[in-house]
């Protein structure tokens, strides 16, 4: 499945969608609440110190749009007043933020300091919606690390049922499995976004989950969406990535679980075994900072990366009981086997009959004859089916009472992923005129799941893909125009192969040159055990 958008935009102050990045303008008037035109003005981000310069119009208003989601201070300088700055102003993802600043007479070069005591409201918006932090997306216990689930955190947003299972990295389904005010209760109903770009893979769910040390924060979108973002039943999960600041930082991290704390299992008392092993591990780091290559390039203030990998082993059980020939019919003789039913509410025992397949139309009349005793001669066994019962395990249990030879295996088997995930987001500041970012994310996941005989006679593999990629460019072209240009590409690959495709029963093998991970297509499966054999 591949995906990608391109978007244009030229849009005037007065008619501006909903966008992922923050917002911030005000109103700058003089002691009496006159409004002060051609003031300037320059924005400050603390944590990269990229500056972005505008005036004020004729009416006092100015605004600067684009700004990552993060704290910023600015500065307002006008003829005849003191110079004013103010800091301590945090952004969150789309936010749309004012506020006034009045200025004092004097000289420029007096300098008139204000912290933000009180959070700004956005009052341009009609769309409500919850910002998720860093600090909560840090510091929230979770078993899953799927971010996407903190959106249960915000009001009006309903965790569905997960089947018992814990969410990974991996799991599309589970990170897209909630409802947003009584949404469609499917996992069509909600959209995300990552950096403002659409996050979506065929069916509607998520198509890459960035580690949550990737994360900044993300916003959830509840209602009175304009027309940027309204097409969805739910809600809008907007994720911001973590950009580079100006100085060098970085983390590394490491998520374990294993068995050692845990109790036996229902499924390892039925056969007396040891607990089964659980072993989890993620693992992974940050690095981040303004680009400097010695004696090419100082991107100190222009030029910032971030980088995130992420790994994961994971082996945890699972259980399938199985019903799994006895020994003696493995011989070929089914003297002792039965099956039951219920009649009147009495179990009543039907011995298994075994009728000769070749012995059809021997008489006038077609009956078939039963082997002697129940018992199949050897020389008629199905040498394929003896072949294949080398690698099918004996009952390790003993068998429930509707039968001889019924859910008598209990699998010692896990499954098995392995996992890479890579995050990478870069910003360069052109000039104050044009700024762009571009990001880079891919992961693979490898799955092996009933492995219950440790062979390739059971198992599967499960691949999941996903690549992506996106560039953004903001020119702002006037005080009342910007051209916004977006691309995004998105390829998610989801294939799957049999932990024994290519193994011959017949030869009891593989080709020479074959490993049992390949995919080989149309591969038929082994349906019987014993050939010509007929059973009732």
């Amino acid at each position: 499945m591949r995906k990608a958008a391109a978007c244009l935009f030229v849009l005037a102050i007065s008619c501006w969608g909903q966008e992922s990045r923050a917002t911030l303008g005000g109103r700058v008037i003089d002691a009496q609440g006159a409004v002060i035109p051609k003031a300037e003005v320059v924005v400050i981000s603390d944590s990269t110190g990229v500056q972005q310069q505008t005036q004020t119009n004729e009416q006092g208003n100015w605004v600067v749009r684009f700004l990552i989601p993060g704290s910023y201070s600015f500065k307002i300088t006008a003829p005849g007043f003191k110079q004013t700055e103010t800091h301590g102003i945090q952004l969150q993802t789309a936010d749309n933020k004012s506020i006034d600043t009045p200025l004092e007479l004097g000289a420029t070069s007096t300098q008139v300091t204000v912290t933000a005591e009180t959070l700004l409201v956005d009052t341009t918006a009609a769309t409500s919606g919850t910002v998720i932090t860093q600090e909560q997306i840090a510091e929230m216990p979770s078993m899953s690390r799927v971010t996407t689930l903190l959106a249960t955190l915000s009001p009006g947003v309903v965790q569905q049922d997960q089947n018992q299972n814990i969410a990974h990295l991996w799991s599309h389904d589970a990170a897209t499995r909630f409802t947003v005010n009584g949404g469609r209760n499917n996992d069509r109903s909600n959209s995300f976004e990552l950096d403002g770009m659409p996050n979506l893979k065929t069916g509607g769910q998520v198509a890459f989950i960035p580690a949550p040390e990737a994360i900044q924060e993300f916003r959830v979108l509840m209602n009175a969406y304009d027309a940027s973002l309204g097409r969805q039943a739910g809600g809008t999960v907007q994720m911001t990535l973590k950009s580079g600041t100006s100085r060098y930082h970085g983390s590394l991290y490491e998520f374990n679980q294993n068995n050692v704390l845990n109790a036996k299992l229902f499924q390892t008392n039925l056969t007396g075994g040891e607990k089964p092993p659980v072993h989890f591990n993620e693992y992974g780091g940050t690095f981040g900072g303004p680009v400097w290559i010695p004696k090419v390039y100082n991107g100190k203030e222009k030029t910032f990366f971030f980088i995130n990998y992420d790994g994961t082993r994971n082996a945890d059980p699972r259980f399938n009981i199985r019903s799994l020939p006895t020994e003696l019919e493995r011989q070929g003789d089914f003297s002792q086997s039965f099956t039951t039913q219920l009649v009147s509410g009495q179990r009543v025992r039907f011995p298994i009959q075994v009728y000769d397949p070749l012995s059809v139309g021997s008489d006038s009349n077609g009956t078939r004859r039963l082997f002697a005793g129940m018992v199949v001669p050897a020389s008629r066994l199905s040498k394929v089916a003896q072949n294949i019962l080398k690698y099918v395990p004996l009952p390790n249990t003993p068998s429930d009472a509707t039968g001889n030879a019924t859910n008598n295996f209990v699998p010692n088997s896990t499954r098995q992923n392995k996992m890479a995930d890579v995050t990478v987001r870069g910003d360069h500041s052109w000039n104050n005129r044009h700024k762009s970012f571009a990001t880079v994310r891919w992961y693979h996941e490898d799955e092996l799941s009933g492995d219950e005989f440790h062979n390739a006679f059971t198992g599967a593999y499960q691949h999941r893909m996903t690549r992506g990629s996106g560039i953004d460019h903001v020119w702002t072209i006037s005080p009342t125009k910007i051209l916004n240009l977006k691309m995004n590409l998105t390829r998610y690959e989801e294939p799957n192969n049999d932990h024994g495709v290519g193994f011959d029963p017949s030869t009891l093998g593989f080709p020479a040159s074959f490993t049992s991970q390949q995919a080989v297509p149309s591969t038929p499966r082994i349906t019987g055990l014993f050939g010509d054999i007929g059973v009732n």
